[in-house]
């Protein structure tokens, strides 16, 4: 049972991927597809946009959106504005990121006996610099923290990882060494009010038992 699974009282059947019409990316192409609903699904479950229609003026996905400048007073087009981090944040000088695995969706499929014999243990993730620097080897017992909370995880020394980046695995449940969402600040995103799972800082220390 997932982390938020074992916090619900009542748990409500999904739609599966045959089940809805949805607009789609890919991890391998530029390319955005349709993909088309192929059977009927059992009960009453609905998704957002099922019948490709968007609550944007002109009803469909807008790259040039009049409305986010009118409602947010930001630009129309989609652009990067760099982090203003407090004096608190900059206490902790190690960025914290989730990507995906291969091997997961999300939370789901980490308690089947075929991904943990091809895929093996998951680890926090940290370069050979700022592993040094922490006297922290891989297979080490470690503590990823900041002012919002902690986990305790293993290390794994990878030349993959830059230096000044922490990778938890995206969706590792907490009896794996997971928790990201212990670290993840109580705020609001600046357009449209939805969590801020992004821009947070930590630190790595070893954990000697």
């Amino acid at each position: 049972m997932t982390d938020t699974a074992a916090l619900a009282d009542i748990i409500l059947p999904a739609k599966d991927m045959f089940e809805q019409s949805d607009i789609i990316g890919s991890y391998w192409s530029p390319y955005i597809q349709f993909k088309p609903k192929v059977i009927q699904s059992p009960g009453l479950q609905q998704i957002a946009w099922e019948d490709l229609k968007f609550e944007t003026q002109s009803g469909k996905i807008e790259i040039y959106s009049t409305e986010a400048r009118e409602k947010w007073g930001i630009s129309p087009l989609p652009g990067y504005t760099p982090v203003n981090y407090t004096a608190n944040e900059k206490m902790f000088p190690l960025e914290f990121i989730t990507p995906n695995t291969g091997s997961r969706v999300h939370s789901q499929f980490g308690n089947l006996k075929i991904i943990k014999e091809t895929i093996g243990e998951l680890a926090v993730l940290l370069s050979p610099d700022d592993a040094r620097i922490r006297n922290i080897t891989t297979g080490q017992k470690i503590k990823v923290f900041n002012k919002t909370g902690e986990l305790i995880s293993k290390a794994q020394i990878s030349n993959r990882v830059q230096p000044g980046l922490v990778l938890l695995p995206n969706g590792l449940w907490l009896n794996e060494g997971g928790g990201g969402n212990n670290l993840i600040a109580r705020i609001e995103t600046d357009i449209g009010f939805g969590a801020a799972f992004h821009d947070n800082r930590v630190e790595v220390i070893r954990v000697d038992d």
